[in-house]
């Protein structure tokens, strides 16, 4: 048994790692925020093991054979992978059996702690951080607008690894590590970097060289070619430095929107376009996948409650949050990250 700290609140407690090769997948995922005690900490969620886990035959349909209800149990199911989640008012369970998929098994605990987070004042915001000379930077934006990018050439210049895709904040405004995995759509990887991920090293380069050009063939083989190296690597893979933050709530120097645009550099947006479009990306974000937001209010007469508290709690961490906005030119992410770790000197 061993347990997965969230921001200094609360703990998943996770089962059966040597049975389920998912749950094995889902502890290396979170393996820097692993213990093996709870460390004082209320338990907000379960995640264990039950090799013969099937679907009940009289669970109804929610979703194109993907998503059933039966009782009070959602089931996620895709082929042979079955996934059981149970929900309380204050905490949730979810159990896999032996053949779940380990790609679904993160996904659904992350669309549980979206909402079962604002229990302890902690909610999470769509966005990518890191620390540089002793101070934090967050960077917020939709999906695919280069933070993590620029998160990374960043980190080629010094900086210190802290959170991709989704950061922790409290409600006073301080952030906390979320050391998962780093997503890169368009990182460029080193020869070493390529052989530790043991991609195709022909078709990675040919994949590189057409995404410089603009012509009609270049852009459809780019496009056919992007998905197959969209992946998550683990920070020391990048082989940029093997330092890792302590687990603590850290101040936040400056949060900054990033725009695409065909120019890098500040620009002026009015704070209630940005609060409108940070508060848009955390709906879009879990629901890219399953509209879980929707179902689990269908099963669960008190899920507005949760839904409630959760849109009230990203309001109130957005009031002490002071957000100014980059936009970024495609690609363009060692310029961007150079403006934003002297953003204090050029104020």
């Amino acid at each position: 048994m061993k347990y997965i700290s969230i921001a200094n609140a609360c703990c998943v407690r996770v089962e059966g790692a040597n049975q389920s090769y998912a749950i094995k997948v889902l502890e290396e995922e979170f393996t820097h925020h692993l213990s093996a005690t709870e460390k004082g900490q209320p338990i907000v969620g379960t995640i264990d093991y039950e090799a013969a886990l099937v679907l009940p035959e009289a669970a109804v349909m929610l979703l194109d054979k993907k998503l059933f209800v039966f009782q009070d149990d959602i089931f996620v199911c895709e082929g042979c992978s079955v996934i059981r989640i149970r929900l309380t008012e204050d905490t949730f369970h979810i159990t896999a059996n032996n053949a779940a998929d380990e790609y679904a098994l993160p996904v659904l605990l992350q669309a549980l702690l979206n909402y079962y987070l604002p229990l302890y004042d902690r909610v999470f915001l769509h966005a990518a951080s890191f620390s540089y000379a002793d101070k934090v930077y967050a960077l917020h934006g939709f999906g695919g607008a280069g933070k993590s990018e620029v998160m990374v050439s960043a980190l080629s210049k010094g900086a210190t690894y802290l959170s991709d895709d989704l950061v922790v904040y409290d409600t006073k405004g301080n952030l906390y590590p979320y050391l998962r995995k780093i997503g890169l759509h368009d990182y460029a990887f080193s020869d070493a970097q390529i052989e530790t991920l043991q991609l195709n090293r022909r078709l990675y380069r040919f994949k590189c060289l057409v995404q410089k050009r603009s012509d009609r063939l270049s852009r459809f083989l780019y496009r056919k070619l992007r998905g197959r190296f969209n992946i998550a690597v683990d920070y020391k893979v990048l082989q940029i430095n093997d330092n890792y933050p302590p687990l603590q709530a850290y101040s936040v120097a400056r949060n900054f929107w990033l725009d695409a645009s065909d120019h890098t550099g500040r620009s002026e947006t009015s704070r209630s376009t940005i609060v409108r479009k940070i508060q848009f990306c955390m709906l879009n974000e879990f629901r890219q996948y399953v509209d879980f937001d929707g179902y689990f209010g269908l099963v669960y007469p008190f899920w507005e409650t949760r839904r409630r508290q959760h849109a009230d709690t990203i309001e109130k961490t957005l009031q002490h949050l002071s957000i100014e906005t980059f936009t970024l030119k495609s690609k363009d992410y060692d310029t961007l990250a150079e403006l934003i770790i002297h953003s204090d000197e050029n104020s």
